[in-house]
């Protein structure tokens, strides 16, 4: 798994307070750690350039030495073999009995460094230890053949090379002095012209840099004093810091859970984390006094809610009762209009029988005993003209009556809508006031803001209805009123008939007891029967007027009857949106009732 995942899922199943300190620590040390790796290295890398330039400054004073001698040579002064024996004692020391030459004490390669000579056949010409020897094929410790570390060839075969090519180093591991570990060993060489002499000096390299190790030795002690000081102070500015957090984290959780009846929290700190726990103290009370002023208004809502189906519920009963008073009207309303149809028929055989008491007045001129009979005939009819009078006079008062009783009811259906009116503005108010609560609610009351603004919409829908239903009945009142002064008019005219029939009648007594009086008469009768006609023909016209206003009032009801329905399906629409609300208020009781809390006092 990558390191950095690693790091991150640490850092989050941390506390706030271990991120602190170990952020805190890796910010220490850091810095003092990479400035102190980069100068161990530098000092390293520096030490090591410092010891290649001794090596070849060494073999350079060797090879300066080698010029002297063989000028002495030159000089006659010293045999060959002098002069190369004075080079060795130079370089190493003279040679002991064992055959081995001393380190020379004056040339400082290191502890464990010395310098030696090779000719070109890999024979060691000066050597602390292998003098003499063929170096060609020299093996390690653990008898491995010594391979150079750039260009993999036996080390003698390289120092050769590199010191023909006018000198170079050769770097190789090598076992360290007593000891099997191997170590990284150099070695400079360099050929001298005049004798074809390798001349090297070779060292290890921890010879150059082991004070770099010193170093490095101080820069941990340092770093971990002031990793182990830095913690400390880490670790109380950590707990100052994070108590407060682990305070608020605390009562946050608590709050979390509905629990409001959590104590203010108290810190000393004046910086950012108290003024967290002072902003967190505030955030509960608001929210104690929220969701306290949450409770109240759901449960006012749950109260207007029930008062709301109540409303509803007393509406849809009014509704029904004018639904069946306008039932009852209508069916008035139709019989009238039967009734009136029939008086119109009655009243135009009327008007055909006083026309024909004219013409048997005419021909009563001429025969007296066949005027008795007509006499006799028309008296029968006068006295079915008098009760079919009669009867329409009942018919035109009954119709007055009903008449009277619509316009009766259209005050009731005035009253019911008033009422619905009100209802209607209370709804109204209502769905306002819970759009408020609404809408301080937030986020939580979106969906009660709906339901409020449906129910709002509802009332103005009832309120709507209600005025269109009153503009019906006033249209219905005035209907009424003018099928009332008919009615009256009607009336009147009916009394008229009835006089006019009952003097026909008084006439037709007088023709019965005198017929000798007849001819006289004739005369008289005939003008009579003219203005029985005439009655007659305006009894017919009202009566068609009285008809025609039934028939207006039927339609009338149809109307307030579709009205009165459409009012009712309102009713139940809101009874229904009461009910959805009276829903939700409890679920949104139930959700306030999660949390625990004291209600503020009210002063």
């Amino acid at each position: 798994m990558n390191i950095g995942v690693r790091i991150g899922r640490w850092f989050r199943i941390r506390t706030l307070r271990v991120k602190l300190i170990s952020v805190s620590l890796l910010l220490l040390a850091a810095p003092s750690l990479t400035i102190g790796l980069v100068g161990y290295h530098l000092s390293k890398q520096y030490l090591n350039q410092a010891g290649e330039v001794q090596l070849s400054n060494e073999v350079r004073q060797i090879i300066g030495m080698i010029e002297l001698m063989d000028a002495e040579v030159a000089k006659g002064s010293l045999t060959m073999d002098e002069a190369q024996e004075n080079v060795r004692r130079f370089a190493l020391g003279a040679k002991d009995k064992e055959g081995h030459r001393p380190l020379n004490k004056n040339i400082r390669l290191g502890a464990n460094g010395y310098p030696f000579i090779l000719n070109d056949q890999s024979v060691s010409l000066a050597h602390p230890f292998i003098e003499g020897q063929n170096t060609a094929n020299i093996k390690d410790a653990g008898g491995s053949l010594a391979l150079d570390e750039e260009m993999g060839l036996p080390i003698t075969q390289a120092f050769i090379l590199k010191a023909k090519a006018g000198g170079g180093f050769t770097y190789y591991h090598w076992a360290l002095p007593n000891s099997t570990k191997l170590g990284m060993k150099i070695t400079y060489s360099q050929q001298e012209p005049r004798w074809n002499w390798i001349v090297c000096a070779s060292t290890y390299m921890e010879d150059f840099n082991s004070s770099a190790n010193q170093i490095l030795y101080v820069l941990m002690f340092t770093l971990g004093f002031f990793l182990l000081a830095g913690g400390v102070l880490v670790w109380i500015l950590a707990n100052q810091m994070t108590r407060p957090i682990v305070k608020v984290a605390s009562q946050v959780k608590r709050i979390s859970e509905g629990d409001l009846t959590v104590e203010a929290i108290r810190v000393k700190n004046r910086d950012e984390t108290g003024q967290l726990a002072e902003d967190c103290n505030k955030m509960t009370v608001h929210l104690k006094h929220f969701i306290s002023e949450v409770g109240q208004s759901v449960r006012l809502v749950a109260e207007y809610s029930e008062q709301l189906s109540a409303s509803a519920e007393q509406t849809s009963r009014a509704s029904e009762h004018i639904a069946q008073t306008v039932q009852d009207a209508a069916a008035g309303s139709e019989r009238q209009a039967k009734s009136a149809e029939d008086s119109y028929r009655v009243m135009n055989e009327m008007s055909s029988g006083i026309q024909g008491i004219g013409s048997e007045a005419q021909l009563m001129l001429t025969g007296a005993v066949e005027a008795a009979d007509r006499v006799a005939a028309g008296t029968e009819a006068v006295s079915r003209s008098v009760r079919q009078m009669n009867a329409i006079q009942q018919n035109v008062k009954e119709l007055t009556r009903v008449m009277r009783e619509v316009g009766a009811c259209s005050q009731e259906i005035r009253s019911t809508i008033q009422v619905l009116t009100e209802i209607a503005a209370s709804t109204n108010l209502l769905s306002l006031n819970a759009s408020i609560e609404a809408s301080r609610a937030g986020e939580q009351g979106k969906g009660f803001a709906v339901v409020a603004r449906e129910v709002r919409k509802l009332a103005e829908q009832s309120s709507l209805s209600a005025e269109q239903i009153g503009d019906v009945i006033v249209r219905m009142e005035n209907v009424t009123e003018q099928a009332l002064r008919s009615m009256q008019a009607t009336a009147r005219e009916v009394a008229l008939g009835i006089d006019v029939v009952q003097s026909a009648g008084s006439s037709f007594e007088a023709i019965q007891v005198s017929v000798e009086k007849v001819s006289d008469q004739m005369e008289h009768v005939s003008a009579m029967a003219q203005q029985m006609t005439a009655g007659a023909v305006q009894v017919v016209g009202s009566t068609r007027l009285v008809a025609e206003v039934a028939e207006a009032a039927v339609s009338g009801m149809s109307e307030v009857m579709a009205d009165t329905e459409e009012q009712m399906a309102s009713m139940e629409e809101i009874s229904a949106s009461a009910a959805a609300l009276a829903k939700m208020s409890e679920d949104l009781l139930a959700v306030v009732a999660h949390f625990k809390y004291e209600p503020p006092s009210r002063k």
